[in-house]
């Protein structure tokens, strides 16, 4: 910051546009002002502090539907010790920090401004991924109606504010146009979105199947479990022996799983944020 007089990572003299600032400036700023350890050892606590904070959201998230410790606090105990989540919790990533904000906003989604504030996290972390949230509130929200489930004003109330998020966090993505031009649009948007999704620039091979197969390597037996539970979670869904919040809050994260086996590209800590959703579903059948 004060070489660059800007708040934004710099990599190879040029301004590193990929990625928002956010996650990099908290990185930098504990390297800089937390003095009693190395930054090796600083930005590994800070990343474990944060992955116990998610692993705290996980057991309140999904309590709301279990209103069970046990089995919430064994669905912790499969997140925590995967294998891919371990790793995550050693090192410095962005991954950590796009399951905080996507858990934390619909945690606190009644509350306008805290949820604002973690969906701050998961879009300044991960950009236009991390607005996966809304989307799903949205389609959510909208099947409640059309189901009657809630009135008009109801899914007018949640709209103008989910959009009213959407256009606070969309001013980033402004600026940065307004500052950058094209050079933000085809660094940020194409080249870092767009074309990871339909030719990765990682990995240009590899199995249809890559996430399914990471998904076993990850999880194990539990993955087995985790199939049974979603298939038990469903009939009884459409034979309407849960409800449409159950359904929700167990399935939030799917969609990400899904997505992931529809795109080309094939980088296994894309998983992360799925490992919960296996989770929960390897223990639903109990």
């Amino acid at each position: 910051i004060e070489q660059n007089k800007f708040l934004m990572p710099v990599w190879q003299g040029s301004y590193w546009l990929d990625k928002p600032p956010l996650i990099p400036l908290i990185y930098g700023v504990i390297t800089k002002f937390v003095i009693f350890a190395k930054p090796e050892i600083t930005t590994r606590l800070f990343s474990l502090f944060i992955s116990i904070i998610i692993l705290s959201f996980v057991y309140a998230f999904y309590n709301q539907v279990f209103k069970n410790r046990w089995l919430s606090t064994l669905t912790v105990a499969i997140t925590a010790f995967t294998p891919l989540f371990l790793q995550r919790a050693q090192t410095v990533n962005l991954d950590i920090f796009i399951l905080l904000g996507w858990l934390g906003y619909l945690l606190f989604f009644n509350n306008f401004f805290v949820s604002l504030f973690f969906l701050f996290i998961a879009v300044m972390g991960k950009s236009l991924i991390g607005f996966y949230p809304i989307a799903l509130v949205f389609i959510y929200y909208l099947y409640r109606f059309f189901k009657k489930e809630i009135k008009q004003n109801k899914l007018e109330k949640v709209i103008k504010k989910i959009i009213l998020q959407f256009f606070v966090l969309s001013l980033w993505f402004v600026v940065m146009f307004v500052i950058f031009g094209k050079a933000f649009f085809w660094q940020h948007i194409i080249e870092s979105h767009f074309r990871r999704v339909t030719s990765s620039i990682e990995f240009h091979f590899g199995q249809r199947t890559f996430y399914i197969t990471l998904a076993l390597e990850q999880m194990g037996y539990f993955f087995y479990f985790a199939v049974i539970g979603g298939i038990i979670f469903l009939i009884n869904f459409l034979k309407n022996k849960t409800s449409s919040e159950k359904f929700f809050t167990i399935f939030y994260l799917l969609p990400w799983f899904f997505f992931l086996n529809l795109t080309k590209t094939k980088i296994f800590w894309y998983f992360y944020p799925a490992i919960p959703q296996f989770a929960i579903l390897s223990t639903v059948w109990i």
